[in-house]
C-alpha cells in the first residue's frame, strides 16, 4: 500500500543530494526503500502527476532512471511530507466541524445539513486511511 509515509521516504530519497537532475539506478533504490521495482516506477509517475518531478526516462530494461526534481519536492519534504499534509487536512477539517457546530445553534437546519456533510466526508476519508 502507498502510505504517506512510504510516499515520504521514496520522495526524501530522491532530495537528500539536493540536486535537480538525477540518474540512478531504480533496482537499486527499491531495494534500499524495500520495495519492489514496480512500486518504485508507480511512485515515480505518481510524483511526475503530481507535478515533483519531470522528465521522468526509464532505460536498460529498467536498469537505469532519470529525473529533474522541482521545487515543489523539496518543499513538501521540508514542511513534512504527505504525512503533514494529511494531518493539516484533517485538523482543517475538524476545525470545519467545530465551527458548524458553534452555528447550530443560531441556524440549527443549515448546521445539521452541514455537519452531515462534513460526515460524510469524514467516512470517506477513513475509508482510504490505511
Amino acid at each position: 500500500m502507498f502510505t504517506p509515509e512510504l510516499k515520504e521516504q521514496a520522495l526524501k530519497a530522491l532530495t537528500e543530494h539536493h540536486l535537480t537532475k538525477l540518474s540512478f539506478n531504480p533496482r537499486e533504490l527499491a531495494f534500499e526503500l524495500e520495495m519492489d521495482l514496480d512500486q518504485l516506477i508507480a511512485l515515480l509517475e505518481y510524483f511526475e502527476r503530481k507535478g515533483l518531478i519531470s522528465s521522468l526516462t526509464f532505460g536498460l530494461g529498467a536498469s537505469y532512471c532519470s529525473l529533474t526534481l522541482h521545487v515543489e519536492a523539496f518543499d513538501l519534504v521540508r514542511i513534512g511530507g504527505f504525512t503533514a499534509l494529511e494531518q493539516s487536512f484533517e485538523l482543517e477539517l475538524q476545525k470545519l466541524q467545530k465551527e458548524v457546530e458553534a452555528l447550530q445553534k443560531t441556524y440549527p437546519d443549515k448546521a445539521d445539513r452541514m455537519l452531515s456533510a462534513l460526515s460524510n466526508l469524514f467516512s470517506v476519508i477513513s475509508f482510504f486511511k490505511p
